[in-house]
């Protein structure tokens, strides 16, 4: 019986009051309506980008070999889907708003241009310029996720297709955050909490990390059907709370995994 789809919400595209008076603040109205559209698309993606729960993919059953990787798959596509159409959605924004130039035929790199001609115009190109950089990584890191949603090692294991996708969404979450940042900073001195919306409520947390910890949780409520598996579990516990790297999270991951998979369901 397929899982009950889970309601869908209106994502969140309001900005934070600093936010909001520097671009109010703004002597040039078009930029500033180009960057609010901009940012409130930022403000979208990272609400979509928020922390994934690894309880909703954890299985309630037995899996059979043949059908586990398709299931696994039909899963968690939805999450996948939203992580690459959120990011996609900020990228077409950004060049929407301050589309890509387009260099003449013949003019390399070094061709001549004319310089600014004045410095809100100069602030204007700066911003610009960060903007295109930025969506480019955030094009390219998009590319690499489908990659790795490719490789059978990934797609066929449930904590290794959650860890790589709560990095990659982490990942997102920083460099979106860093392109309101850095455009924002361009006009005043400003606090990466004052403008980066949903700031409060991300989590900072590395993908590997938070997967693990979260599996740990959960694992809690099969204690006491096994005695290696509950002194296994005991150890988890205190290596996740003392910390980790993100390679020993994952290595800790892989044999947690070997450990589920070892216990029955009941």
């Amino acid at each position: 019986m397929p899982a009950p789809k889970p309601q869908s919400r209106l994502l969140q595209d309001a900005l934070p009051a600093r936010l909001e008076s520097l671009l109010e603040a703004l002597t040039g109205r078009h930029l500033a309506d180009q960057l609010e559209r901009v940012h409130r698309a930022a403000a979208v993606a990272i609400d979509r980008l928020g922390h994934l729960s690894i309880a909703k993919y954890e299985p309630t059953s037995v899996e059979v070999d043949g059908g586990a990787a398709l299931s696994l798959w039909e899963t968690m596509a939805p999450a996948i889907d939203d992580t690459l159409v959120g990011v996609n959605q900020l990228v077409s924004a950004v060049h929407q708003e301050f589309p890509p130039p387009t260099r003449p035929a013949g003019l390399g790199d070094g061709g001549w241009a004319p310089p600014p001609a004045s410095s809100d115009e100069r602030l204007a190109q700066e911003v610009e310029a960060v903007l295109h950089a930025i969506a480019d990584r955030l094009a390219r890191r998009v590319a690499e996720l489908g990659q790795q949603m490719r490789r059978p090692e990934v797609v066929s294991d449930r904590w290794t297709l959650m860890a790589e996708l709560q990095a990659f969404r982490a990942d997102f979450r920083v460099r979106i955050g860093d392109l309101v940042v850095l455009t924002a900073s361009a006009f005043a001195d400003v606090r990466r909490e004052e403008v980066v919306p949903g700031y409060a409520h991300q989590v900072g947390s590395r993908g590997a990390e938070r997967v693990l910890t979260e599996a740990v949780e959960t694992a809690g409520a099969r204690q006491g059907r096994s005695a290696p598996f509950d002194a296994f579990l005991r150890k988890a516990r205190q290596e996740a709370g003392d910390g980790l790297e993100e390679a020993g999270a994952r290595e800790l991951l892989g044999r947690f995994r070997e450990r589920l998979a070892a216990l029955p369901f009941s």
